[in-house]
């Protein structure tokens, strides 16, 4: 591919030698980068995210395996929840420090620890060893996928960019409606340790082409003395702590422990009462021109269209995966479908969704849309396609059709938003906030997943407690919580009564997450300005 001049970067502009196009803005040198380089770049960046994002749903048909085998069903669930605890709570950070260490150093770092702990998981001898290795394997993950959008639109240029956010955006959604497929397909074929070694080869393959294509970090005169005192300690001590305690209470509240159990209060008001300290911290920070770097940029929430862009992406996040982890469990639970057959179920979503971020790239780089109208159809095509989904009858036998055409609608949605909101992040965050911006979207998105996933949980258990709970023994109870198959050992009378309730869970999930769709379209609606902003080539 011949370098194609960029036209916004001004009269100074030039195309260099490496295949990429030399631009000057202000008192920094920067590249867009053209050709291989670009397309290597991009692989090497999907590649990873794939792996990091995978790694967030794989598990969940593979612990019936991983749980028999180490001997520890009963904190099973800790194996996804340690894993996401800590890549949430890193996503924002990483980010933040990539501003301070360098893309190339912090992406490096993270694909290593990400390789490493992965290799890890496979060789674990306990649930105890497989648990802290997974924590750390999430720091990796959580790395890569928030620098992935940190590094794309600083090297890919503006009028390419749409297409190539689409691409990486496609990847994120493919990765998470995978997951379930993969990780069944492995343990049904093979052991469940080729669940995280396989992350070995493939990310050292991703490193290997990073390495190559990922120009260095640019020169700095500052030592690392200098470096180490931008960082902000106690808001990266803050935005970790709010967050971890923040989900770990939504992973135990009305499933491991009461919402009323003291355990889950006082994680829950810690995590409020820090996260409001950690922004108290950043508007001083941001006020007396401390030479500390805030974690958490003030300026970017109180403007009107960044907080409009995070909150768009905090409610598309947990719509999105509440979806896709509702509709497999239905298919399994209540159609009594294997964990393959519920997968190709999910195909109107799974094919649709990588096909719409395309579409969102196509209207944004070529038809001129403005972002804000694309997020706000999207937002409106998830209302709409939860809230059909929700009217689905619960005594029927078979999956009506009708639910497919249901499923594009809501796919259709999700493809829209996550790539747009990824789109539209030029347009919100120059240059200096670009990182921080990034990574709070990446945040904001995964905490929404949290909450929508938590709340969804919760519904299911209330539902079930109050229909078959009297009926069935504890450790029964517990177990048609945790698996689809533990329903197939209670006696015969009671099974068709387990599903019907399982039938109206989900009707009540869908309506949740449809109601969480409304409040992001609602949201969406604070970005509304009279000369909307749009991609500028």
């Amino acid at each position: 591919m011949a370098p194609e001049k960029n036209t916004t970067a001004g009269p100074e502009d030039a195309t260099s030698d490496n295949g990429s196009i030399e631009h000057q803005r202000g008192n920094f040198q920067s590249f867009y980068l053209e050709g291989w380089r670009l397309q290597v770049l991009t692989l090497a960046m999907c590649l990873g995210l794939f792996l990091a994002s995978l790694e967030s749903t794989i598990v969940s048909t593979s612990l019936i395996s991983i749980s028999n085998s180490l001997h520890g069903f009963q904190r099973s669930s800790w194996i996804v929840a340690s894993y996401l605890l800590s890549y949430t709570g890193f996503l924002l950070i990483i980010a933040k420090l990539s501003d301070v260490f360098g893309r190339k150093s912090m992406m490096v770092f993270c694909l290593c620890l990400f390789i490493a702990f992965s290799i890890g998981c496979g060789f674990a001898q306990t649930m105890t060893q497989l648990i802290v290795l997974r924590a750390f394997q999430g720091i990796g993950g959580g790395g890569i996928s928030t620098l992935t959008f940190v590094i794309l639109p600083e090297n890919v240029s503006p009028a390419q960019y749409p297409m190539y956010a689409a691409i990486v955006s496609a990847t994120l959604a493919l990765s998470s409606l995978l997951g379930p497929i993969i990780g069944g397909a492995i343990c049904d074929n093979t052991t469940w340790r080729w669940v995280f070694l396989l992350n070995g080869p493939a990310g050292a393959v991703a490193l290997v082409l990073l390495l190559i294509s990922l120009p260095g970090n640019p020169p700095s005169s500052e030592s690392l003395v200098q470096k180490l005192r931008k960082v902000d300690y106690l808001g990266t001590f803050l935005v970790l702590s709010s967050t971890v305690l923040f989900v770990t209470a939504l992973e135990q509240g009305g499933t491991g422990h009461s919402w009323k159990s003291k355990l889950v209060l006082a994680l829950l008001v810690t995590s409020i009462m820090l996260f409001f300290v950690c922004l108290t911290w950043s508007w001083n920070l941001h006020h007396r021109g401390n030479p500390q770097e805030p974690m958490v940029a003030w300026n970017l929430l109180t403007d009107r269209f960044c907080l409009g862009l995070f909150l768009n992406s905090f409610f598309m996040g947990s719509v999105f995966l509440s979806a896709i982890i509702i509709l497999p469990q239905q298919f399994q639970v209540v159609f009594q479908d294997s964990p393959a057959k519920a997968g190709y179920r999910l195909l109107c979503v799974t094919l649709v969704s990588p096909l719409f971020t395309g579409i969102a790239g196509y209207l944004t780089q070529k038809q001129k849309v403005p972002p804000l109208y694309i997020l706000i159809v999207a937002q409106a095509l998830a209302v709409l396609g939860c809230g059909l989904a929700s009217s689905l009858p619960e005594s029927s036998r078979e999956y009506p059709a009708s639910g497919y055409g249901y499923q594009v609608i809501m796919g259709a949605g999700f493809g829209l938003g996550l790539s747009t909101a990824i789109m539209a992040a030029p347009q919100a965050f120059n240059k200096k906030y670009m990182a921080v911006g990034m990574g709070t979207i990446n945040q904001m998105r995964a905490l929404g997943m949290s909450i929508g996933v938590s709340i969804c949980a919760n519904i299911l258990s209330k539902t079930l407690s109050s229909a078959v709970a009297d009926q069935l023994l504890p450790n029964q109870f517990r177990a048609v919580l945790g698996s689809a198959e533990a329903i197939n050992s209670i006696s015969p009378e009671l099974q068709n009564q387990v599903r019907h309730a399982f039938a109206v869970g989900f009707t009540r999930q869908m309506q949740a997450i449809c109601g969480l769709a409304g409040a992001g379209l609602l949201s969406t609606l604070i970005m509304i300005e009279k000369k909307p902003r749009f991609l500028q080539a």
